[in-house]
């Protein structure tokens, strides 16, 4: 049984509100995120894929498919898997949208109904994190993959990051205004960070052996996120404006600074990009 805090019922919550989530608008913190993740796994299947004419590609734990919309409006061929059906509804709200094609499947991947040995390119955005114990899942998506293709994986981690770093600054802040609004239960958790799903702790290294484990070679591993939080956590508004103004300049150079495989941006990052092919035989 999976933790309390990752439920499928809680994720049903965390997108039952919303309509549609995807907006290529430079205008928020999270759209620029977005928008380079984007760019960065684009480019990511194009060097690593690029004697495939049509490369299949699945997004697994796909939530509202941002990624893979933006692969569709790109003319390749996604398909999008979650095992929450408000991830799937929103989903497929996100591609009518933009009247985008696109497969949509309700799957679980430690019980996956989907084809084995069918994909080219298996990709997640903030799943593997969520999972205890990531060997079978990780089994389970190399599984599904065909000789030669590859995978993308952005993993966040529970870690210390420059995110920790600004959830300490804006701490007091958080907990005066949870004061006033009498939130009083799990205050210090809540003031620091109030996040409701579970995270593992498991490092990059920890990752990239377990894939290596399953059968895979890893092409990357990339720190990435070490920007984000000292933008994205301006109180007032004030990080929407930043976002506004300067969208395009600041994607640019979150771009240049989510590359590196060293230590010390893995060290400091909130995120990492793990990019790997199965082996042929």
């Amino acid at each position: 049984m999976p933790k309390k805090e990752n439920l499928v019922a809680n994720w049903n919550r965390a997108y039952k509100d919303l309509s549609t989530s995807y907006d290529d608008r430079l205008i928020t913190p999270n759209k620029i995120m977005t928008y380079v993740q984007n760019q960065i796994v684009h480019e990511h299947i194009r060097h690593f894929l690029q004697d495939k004419d049509s490369p299949k590609i699945l997004e697994v734990g796909c939530g509202g498919a941002r990624q893979s919309l933006f692969l569709a409006l790109d003319g390749y061929d996604v398909t999008c898997a979650d095992s929450s059906p408000e991830a799937i509804r929103l989903a497929q709200s996100n591609f009518a949208s933009r009247n985008a094609k696109g497969v949509f499947v309700s799957d679980d991947l430690l019980n996956s109904k989907l084809s084995a040995v069918t994909y080219d390119c298996i990709m997640s955005f903030g799943l593997l994190e969520h999972f205890e114990d990531i060997g079978p899942v990780i089994n389970s998506m190399t599984n599904l993959l065909k000789p030669g293709g590859i995978q993308i994986h952005c993993v966040i981690p529970k870690k210390f990051s420059t995110e920790s770093i600004m959830n300490c600054v804006w701490f007091p802040a958080r907990f005066i205004r949870n004061i006033i609004r009498r939130n009083f239960k799990d205050i210090l958790r809540k003031s620091f960070r109030d996040f409701p799903h579970y995270e593992n702790t498991f490092s990059a290294k920890e990752y990239c052996r377990v894939f290596r484990d399953a059968g895979n070679q890893i092409l990357k591993n990339e720190a990435g996120g070490i920007l984000y939080p000292f933008i994205g956590q301006l109180p007032f508004g004030i990080n929407d404006m930043i976002a506004a103004k300067f969208g395009i300049s600041l994607a640019d150079l979150i771009i240049r600074t989510s590359r590196s495989e060293s230590r010390v941006p893995h060290f400091l990052a909130c995120s990492f990009l793990i990019v790997c092919r199965k082996d042929e035989h």
